[in-house]
């Protein structure tokens, strides 16, 4: 019978970030801690910033440096001029902290800084009501998805979803499925426009600038008449954009 996995503590080395993440797993379901990313520096942007023949940070440790605080870590900010009314907040002060950094010496990670002092309550039936833990996955969330596009009652599916696994979601997370599924249909829409661009207008070019998370940062569109626009008046540029007006909240220029 294998031996359960000692629990993260200072000092302790890793060859992998999926190493250090199994650990840092396995350390929050036995403690009931709830960490979240406070910072992180990633490999692959510290090592451009290195001159060439000067050992590189090894990519298998994906970042740099990262500081994990409790999710409670940090001080809520003052109440303002009701400008934005109503915003909750996780932050009380929490000290608890776990910093990992990459040591180029070693190839290893290495946890630099531990905290696991909390000043609040920490507990099994505690956790269960962080967002984390609330959250739907794999079949369950699946058979969500189903039920939140057949428009089932709200207070129906959040009674199922507690019977079928335990899980205390809530009427709001609910209602961020049902909008987030909506979202995704319209994302559709415009890969399906810029298939039809690409298609109808042989010169129109495209590209989709992805971080290392697969997450979208960036799309370029250029259509025909704009290539030989910009061919015949390289000087001069137009740009327009909105600030996050968009209901994806992302910027468009």
């Amino acid at each position: 019978m294998a031996a359960a996995p000692s629990l993260l503590k200072l000092g302790d080395e890793f060859l992998t970030w999926a190493e250090f993440k199994a650990a840092l797993d396995n350390y929050q379901e036995t403690t009931h801690a709830e960490l979240s990313k406070i910072s992180s520096k990633k490999v692959e942007t510290e090592n451009r910033k290195l001159p060439e023949g000067v050992q590189k940070f090894p990519c298998a440790h994906v970042y740099r440096a990262v500081k994990f605080g409790c999710i409670h870590y940090g001080k809520p900010r003052p109440s303002g001029s009701g400008i934005r009314p109503n915003q909750s907040t996780f932050k009380m002060g929490c000290p608890a902290e776990i910093y990992v950094s990459s040591d180029r010496k070693k190839g290893k990670l290495v946890v630099t800084s531990f905290n696991d002092n909390h000043n609040h309550e920490v507990g099994e039936e505690v956790r269960k009501y962080y967002p984390s833990q609330r959250r739907l996955e794999g079949e369950l969330l699946e058979e969500a998805c189903k039920l939140t596009k057949l428009r089932v009652d709200v207070r129906v599916l959040k009674d199922h979803v507690h019977k079928t696994s335990g899980k205390l979601t809530t009427s709001k997370d609910l209602h961020n499925l049902r909008a987030s599924l909506q979202q995704g249909t319209e994302a559709d829409a415009v890969i399906r426009a810029l298939e039809d661009i690409l298609h109808n207008d042989k010169g129109a070019k495209i590209a989709v600038v992805l971080d290392q998370d697969q997450t979208l940062e960036a799309l370029y569109l250029q259509t025909s008449a704009m290539v030989s626009s910009f061919s015949s008046f390289p000087e001069i540029l137009f740009m327009d954009a909105t600030y996050k007006t968009n209901n994806l909240n992302i910027d468009v220029t």
